[in-house]
């Protein structure tokens, strides 16, 4: 059985569910999950979780993530993107690529920006884009959307590629719709590729098509899921985590923690951290290893206030 974290390219045209799914049937696993859903229209990098990795899908989907997003002027659709319906259009304007640059550049740091009607945030119970399709009309909710480290790529008097890092909840297509709005000329994403959700990065990932590759040279399950676990596009429980500090473990602190309990011993040698967590006002979270395997047992939660307490235990 795979447990952890397989760093996928998604092509475009796919849901995220669709990308799910197809790595369901390949490797032959029921728990196979994602961390950060990517529209259809857009590419890149997709963080598929396995096994006992479906456990930690929240420790990814609250992190940054980067994007190259390339945007066409005159015209605006309702989804915000180029899969959508027309719903405006304004090919008689005047820009340079210097105005058009100067303005692409204001649109940095905490922003408050309209949710796309095409999503998946729920109204009245039920997803935007149900309630889109059905022909009732919302009114898109605003949510504070932060982007940062924008670099510029490329551009023109119609078109503008950049790159840029966004913080968790943050929609792309929300950023470029306002950039058009602000231009008074409209504005829609074309292309979308995410490069980074950290702590990964697209150059890791692995294309679909060379894991359905894989899968038919393979000569059973058990040999496709070893050579799966040994590619670079494949992480460890505790190699996707290792941005948390780790402790060994042993003995009777071992069994109590698998049973889910945390034993006096344990709780001493953590004295320090909870002093940090204290000073700093932040819960930290800290990976628990079996000291003779050296495999991920479980996370323990330290909180600014309150006692230590079991986050995730880990049944590989």
């Amino acid at each position: 059985m795979l447990n952890g974290v397989l760093l996928v390219n998604k092509p475009k045209g796919l849901t995220s569910h669709d990308v799910v799914a197809r790595i369901r049937r390949i490797l032959k696993m029921k728990a196979v999950g994602h961390a950060g859903t990517l529209d259809p229209f857009a590419t890149g990098l997709l963080v598929i979780l396995l096994g006992e990795g479906t456990k930690i899908s929240n420790e990814f989907r609250d992190a940054d993530k980067a994007y190259q997003v390339k945007a066409e002027l005159g015209y605006t659709t309702d989804s915000w993107d180029n899969t959508g319906e027309v719903v405006s259009e304004n090919r008689e304007y005047d820009i340079s690529v210097e105005e058009l640059k100067e303005e692409v550049f204001k649109h940095v740091g905490a922003l408050e920006l309209k949710v796309p009607i095409y999503s998946a945030i729920k109204q009245k119970g039920k997803k935007l884009y149900e309630l889109a399709r059905e022909g009732v009309e919302v009114d898109a909710p605003t949510r504070t959307m932060n982007f940062y480290d924008l670099k510029w790529i490329e551009g023109d008097s119609h078109t503008f590629e950049v790159y840029f890092r966004c913080s968790k909840g943050s929609y792309v297509r929300s950023w470029v719709n306002t950039i058009g709005e602000k231009l008074g000329m409209g504005a829609t994403a074309v292309e979308l590729k995410r490069t980074s959700s950290s702590p990964f990065e697209l150059s890791e990932a692995l294309e679909l098509d060379d894991l359905e590759n894989l899968k038919d040279e393979c000569e059973g399950i058990d040999l496709l899921h070893k050579q799966v676990g040994e590619m670079e596009s494949f992480k460890s429980l505790n190699q996707a985590l290792t941005g948390f500090l780790g402790l060994t473990v042993t003995g009777k602190d071992l069994k109590l923690l698998r049973n889910g309990q945390i034993s006096y011993a344990l709780d001493e040698r953590l004295v320090f951290e909870q002093k940090e967590a204290q000073k700093s006002g932040e819960e930290l979270t800290m990976r628990i290893l079996d000291g003779h395997t050296g495999e991920l047992v479980g996370l323990i939660e330290i909180p600014a206030l309150g006692k230590l307490k079991i986050k995730r235990i880990f049944n590989t």
